[in-house]
């Protein structure tokens, strides 16, 4: 029969041993069970979780401890992403919590949980699995830290904006710890145009050039506003005299005249 349900948003996940699928909550007149066959899956179903960041994400525990990553598409297409390999010594079913950027996880002992101890890990979603960092042992760079704390009955984890909470409660039921993971998703710098470098300077360039221009322009025009008026100068003079001698003339002139009607008298 089924094991156990998971739900997040609008998502309902079902695991009975080896077999898990979805349960659709909104159809008529009853409930639509869809099983997911993925391939090179091993073991039982131990627990479950969706990825809080891509929906189609689903990550199953197995019974060893091992943590199996799948892509399932339209809710019928399985594809194997990566698999973390066991996080401690102990092979024992994982619990899993999906954060951020990160999968948490609870371990009990297997053979006596109320009388021995727990531990809480962490699980890097974007580190490829068995990369290990300078001087690391262990099960590699994809165990972010891990943990032993008294033995836990229960947990819960509470996702918020800024640093997400864990709650455990203890075996005896008498006492409960609360931790904060403060941990920071790295997000990749946006890829930047290799033309952003020539743009500073080609903007500096065009408004050398503009000024330029400018400056020119009203140079030129001063000076040929300057040589117009010198020609009027010159020109004006030279009517101003012809005038005169005009005047002369014409005054000379009527002299004349005025002596020749004298002359008749």
């Amino acid at each position: 029969g089924v094991e156990g349900l998971h739900s997040y948003h609008s998502q309902v996940l079902f695991r009975a041993g080896m077999e898990w699928g979805y349960v659709s909550l909104d159809k008529v007149g009853g409930v639509d069970v869809k099983h997911i066959d993925c391939p090179n899956f091993e073991g039982r179903v131990a627990d479950m979780a969706v990825d809080t960041q891509q929906l189609s994400k689903v990550m199953l525990s197995d019974e060893r401890g091992a943590v199996w990553v799948f892509n399932v598409k339209n809710r019928k297409d399985c594809e194997l992403e990566k698999k973390f390999p066991y996080a401690a010594e102990m092979k024992a079913p994982v619990e899993l919590a999906a954060i951020r950027g990160f999968v948490l996880g609870l371990q009990k002992h297997p053979s006596d949980p109320a009388d021995s101890f727990s531990s809480i890990l962490a699980l890097n979603m974007s580190q490829h699995v068995g990369r290990r960092r300078p001087g690391e042992t262990g099960a590699g760079g994809h165990v972010i830290w891990r943990r032993q704390r008294t033995a836990v009955r229960d947990w819960a984890v509470q996702r918020k904006q800024h640093g997400d909470l864990i709650a455990l409660l203890s075996a005896d039921g008498k006492e409960v710890e609360i931790l904060e993971v403060l941990m920071q998703v790295y997000t990749p710098p946006p890829a930047s145009d290799p033309f952003s470098n020539f743009k500073l300077p080609v903007m500096a360039c065009a408004v050398l050039l503009l000024l330029g221009y400018q400056f020119m322009k009203q140079k030129k025009g001063g000076s040929a506003g300057l040589g117009g008026m010198g020609n009027r100068g010159k020109f004006g003079k030279s009517d101003f005299a012809s005038l005169l001698n005009k005047k002369k003339m014409g005054g000379m002139g009527g002299m004349g005249g005025l002596g020749g009607l004298k002359g008749k008298r």
